[in-house]
């Protein structure tokens, strides 16, 4: 039996929704309550590094809390506030999140959703059926450096050569 198995990268897709349905609705409470206030920079960085610790504090508690549904969603309001704190783009933590490196990671986050998950499935089906790799610590390394790796490649290539012509092509289509 395997140490390792590709169940840790299975994407629960009821989850997804919840995720989808919160960031929706988040982004309409930033947009109807989001104003201008005067606030010290060292306010909003103070507020920044707290809602990133409480985060990562509800994340690791994760595993505290009952298994299964609530064990999944519970830290969800934590990456809400965290999420709403940086829209505020005024703290260290938004500042570094804008550097251009990740401001890229950020277009191509779409393909790389899309793609990920088949390269996962048939990396493990080649390294498990065909080419029959034992699974240790080691291999599960590489075979996971491999598979992020090439995850990102691909993504770079289909935010290029297809989401970017297809936005154009949709907003030449919509401005006519």
């Amino acid at each position: 039996m395997p140490i390792f198995t590709a169940s840790i990268f299975i994407i629960h897709h009821f989850l997804e929704f919840i995720d989808y349905t919160i960031g929706m609705l988040l982004g309409a409470f930033v947009a109807k309550y989001s104003t201008e206030r005067k606030i010290n920079s060292c306010v909003y960085e103070l507020i920044e590094i707290l809602s990133l610790a409480l985060f990562i504090f509800a994340y690791c508690l994760r595993h505290v809390i009952s298994k299964g549904f609530l064990q999944d969603i519970w830290w969800l309001p934590f990456a809400a506030i965290l999420i709403f704190t940086l829209s505020y783009q005024k703290g260290i933590i938004s500042k570094i999140l804008s550097i251009n490196l990740f401001e890229y990671l950020g277009k191509i986050s779409f393909s790389f959703y899309l793609i990920h998950y088949p390269i996962i499935r048939y990396t493990m089906i080649i390294t498990d059926k065909f080419l029959k790799v034992q699974h240790t610590v080691t291999t599960v390394v590489i075979q996971s450096v491999f598979m992020f790796i090439f995850s990102m490649l691909c993504a770079a290539l289909l935010y290029k050569y297809i989401e970017i012509p297809l936005a154009k092509a949709i907003k030449s289509k919509i401005s006519i």
